[in-house]
Protein backbone atom coordinates (compact mmCIF):
# COMPACT_ATOMS: atom_id res chain seq x y z
CA UNK A 1 0.00 0.00 0.00
CA UNK A 2 1.41 3.01 -0.87
CA UNK A 3 1.18 6.37 1.44
CA UNK A 4 -1.20 8.83 0.56
CA UNK A 5 0.09 12.28 -0.95
CA UNK A 6 -0.24 14.38 2.54
CA UNK A 7 1.79 11.47 4.20
CA UNK A 8 4.22 11.60 1.51
CA UNK A 9 4.36 15.49 1.46
CA UNK A 10 4.72 15.86 5.12
CA UNK A 11 7.30 13.08 5.15
CA UNK A 12 9.40 14.96 2.40
CA UNK A 13 8.94 18.52 4.48
CA UNK A 14 10.16 17.20 7.56
CA UNK A 15 13.12 15.47 5.78
CA UNK A 16 13.83 18.47 4.27
CA UNK A 17 13.73 20.75 7.46
CA UNK A 18 16.33 18.40 8.61
CA UNK A 19 18.83 18.41 5.80
CA UNK A 20 18.00 22.28 6.09
CA UNK A 21 18.57 22.79 9.74
CA UNK A 22 21.68 21.00 9.18
CA UNK A 23 23.25 22.55 6.79
CA UNK A 24 22.41 25.96 8.34
CA UNK A 25 24.33 24.69 11.23
CA UNK A 26 27.31 23.75 9.29
CA UNK A 27 27.62 26.96 7.29
CA UNK A 28 26.93 29.25 10.55
CA UNK A 29 29.80 31.61 10.84
CA UNK A 30 30.86 32.70 14.00
CA UNK A 31 32.22 35.75 13.10
CA UNK A 32 29.51 37.52 11.90
CA UNK A 33 26.36 38.29 13.74
CA UNK A 34 23.42 36.02 13.25
CA UNK A 35 20.76 39.45 13.42
CA UNK A 36 20.48 42.85 12.22
CA UNK A 37 19.93 44.65 14.82
CA UNK A 38 21.53 47.50 17.16
CA UNK A 39 23.11 46.57 20.35
CA UNK A 40 20.28 48.54 21.81
CA UNK A 41 17.72 46.58 19.73
CA UNK A 42 19.65 42.71 20.76
CA UNK A 43 19.55 43.67 24.34
CA UNK A 44 16.02 44.58 23.86
CA UNK A 45 15.08 41.39 22.09
CA UNK A 46 17.27 39.41 24.87
CA UNK A 47 15.20 40.59 27.54
CA UNK A 48 11.54 39.77 25.70
CA UNK A 49 13.21 36.37 25.05
CA UNK A 50 14.63 36.03 28.23
CA UNK A 51 10.65 36.85 29.79
CA UNK A 52 8.78 34.55 27.44
CA UNK A 53 11.30 31.80 28.41
CA UNK A 54 10.58 32.12 31.97
CA UNK A 55 6.59 32.46 31.39
CA UNK A 56 6.75 29.90 28.51
CA UNK A 57 8.40 26.43 30.00
CA UNK A 58 7.21 24.28 27.44
CA UNK A 59 9.09 26.45 24.36
CA UNK A 60 12.54 26.46 26.77
CA UNK A 61 14.81 24.86 24.78
CA UNK A 62 13.68 26.94 21.52
CA UNK A 63 14.23 30.25 23.82
CA UNK A 64 17.45 29.20 24.63
CA UNK A 65 18.54 28.82 21.24
CA UNK A 66 17.55 32.40 20.48
CA UNK A 67 19.25 33.63 23.86
CA UNK A 68 22.25 31.80 22.95
CA UNK A 69 22.19 33.52 19.50
CA UNK A 70 21.36 36.77 20.83
CA UNK A 71 24.34 36.78 23.09
CA UNK A 72 26.77 35.68 20.42
CA UNK A 73 25.53 38.77 18.37
CA UNK A 74 25.62 41.33 21.79
CA UNK A 75 29.46 40.03 22.40
CA UNK A 76 30.16 40.83 18.52
CA UNK A 77 28.95 44.06 18.96
CA UNK A 78 30.55 44.92 21.49
CA UNK A 79 33.44 47.34 21.38
CA UNK A 80 36.71 45.25 21.69
CA UNK A 81 37.86 47.22 24.71
CA UNK A 82 34.34 46.33 26.98
CA UNK A 83 34.96 42.72 26.02
CA UNK A 84 38.28 42.73 27.34
CA UNK A 85 37.26 43.14 30.65
CA UNK A 86 34.90 40.38 30.52
CA UNK A 87 31.65 42.18 29.30
CA UNK A 88 29.96 40.08 26.42
CA UNK A 89 26.79 39.02 25.74
CA UNK A 90 26.49 36.36 28.64
CA UNK A 91 27.55 39.48 31.04
CA UNK A 92 24.40 41.17 29.90
CA UNK A 93 22.08 38.24 30.10
CA UNK A 94 22.81 38.04 33.79
CA UNK A 95 22.43 41.32 34.40
CA UNK A 96 18.92 40.58 32.66
CA UNK A 97 18.76 37.62 34.73
CA UNK A 98 19.28 39.69 37.85
CA UNK A 99 16.96 42.25 37.20
CA UNK A 100 13.71 39.97 36.21
CA UNK A 101 14.22 37.77 39.01
CA UNK A 102 14.46 40.38 41.66
CA UNK A 103 11.31 42.01 40.42
CA UNK A 104 9.41 38.23 40.74
CA UNK A 105 10.83 38.40 44.08
CA UNK A 106 9.17 42.19 44.71
CA UNK A 107 6.00 41.06 43.43
CA UNK A 108 5.72 37.85 45.20
CA UNK A 109 6.80 39.55 48.45
CA UNK A 110 4.44 42.37 47.92
CA UNK A 111 1.12 39.76 47.60
CA UNK A 112 2.31 38.58 50.94
CA UNK A 113 2.39 41.96 52.20
CA UNK A 114 -1.10 42.59 51.31
CA UNK A 115 -1.75 39.48 52.09
CA UNK A 116 -0.94 40.05 55.88
CA UNK A 117 -3.04 43.10 55.89
CA UNK A 118 -5.89 41.53 54.39
CA UNK A 119 -5.81 39.01 56.98
CA UNK A 120 -5.44 36.10 54.50
CA UNK A 121 -6.16 32.76 56.15
CA UNK A 122 -5.13 30.87 52.92
CA UNK A 123 -2.04 29.52 54.74
CA UNK A 124 -0.50 26.95 52.11
CA UNK A 125 -1.17 29.48 49.30
CA UNK A 126 1.22 31.78 51.46
CA UNK A 127 3.47 29.24 52.53
CA UNK A 128 4.17 28.08 48.64
CA UNK A 129 4.59 31.97 47.36
CA UNK A 130 7.10 32.68 50.21
CA UNK A 131 9.54 29.18 49.65
CA UNK A 132 8.99 30.27 45.71
CA UNK A 133 10.74 33.28 46.74
CA UNK A 134 13.34 31.63 48.38
CA UNK A 135 14.05 29.45 45.90
CA UNK A 136 14.40 32.15 43.12
CA UNK A 137 16.59 34.46 45.62
CA UNK A 138 18.82 31.29 46.61
CA UNK A 139 18.82 29.60 42.93
CA UNK A 140 19.01 32.37 40.52
CA UNK A 141 19.63 35.42 42.02
CA UNK A 142 23.00 34.21 43.68
CA UNK A 143 24.40 32.27 40.86
CA UNK A 144 23.28 35.62 38.58
CA UNK A 145 25.53 37.57 41.40
CA UNK A 146 28.26 35.16 41.81
CA UNK A 147 28.94 34.89 37.85
CA UNK A 148 28.87 38.92 38.00
CA UNK A 149 31.11 38.91 41.03
CA UNK A 150 33.73 36.77 39.68
CA UNK A 151 34.73 38.76 36.29
CA UNK A 152 36.26 41.61 38.88
CA UNK A 153 37.28 39.55 42.11
CA UNK A 154 35.97 39.29 45.61
CA UNK A 155 34.17 37.97 47.77
CA UNK A 156 31.72 35.55 46.19
CA UNK A 157 28.90 33.92 48.03
CA UNK A 158 28.47 29.83 47.34
CA UNK A 159 25.68 29.33 49.77
CA UNK A 160 21.99 28.38 49.53
CA UNK A 161 22.65 28.48 45.17
CA UNK A 162 20.47 25.37 44.91
CA UNK A 163 16.44 25.71 43.74
CA UNK A 164 13.80 24.15 45.44
CA UNK A 165 13.02 21.46 42.26
CA UNK A 166 9.72 21.04 43.54
CA UNK A 167 9.13 24.65 43.17
CA UNK A 168 11.25 26.21 40.32
CA UNK A 169 12.04 23.47 37.76
CA UNK A 170 10.04 25.46 35.29
CA UNK A 171 11.62 28.78 36.53
CA UNK A 172 15.06 28.04 36.11
CA UNK A 173 16.75 29.68 32.95
CA UNK A 174 18.73 27.77 30.16
CA UNK A 175 22.58 27.45 31.14
CA UNK A 176 22.02 27.95 35.18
Amino acid sequence: MEPSPTVLYHSLQSNFATKKEKTMSEIRDQTKPYYQYTLSELIDRLSIVQLKQTYNPELKEVYAKEIEDLEHDITLALPKNIQGRGVDGAFIRDVIVLAHYNHLIWINEDKERRAIDENNPDWETRYKRLRLTHSWNNGIRNPAKAKLQSLVGGRIEYKNNTLSAEDCKNWLPSGY
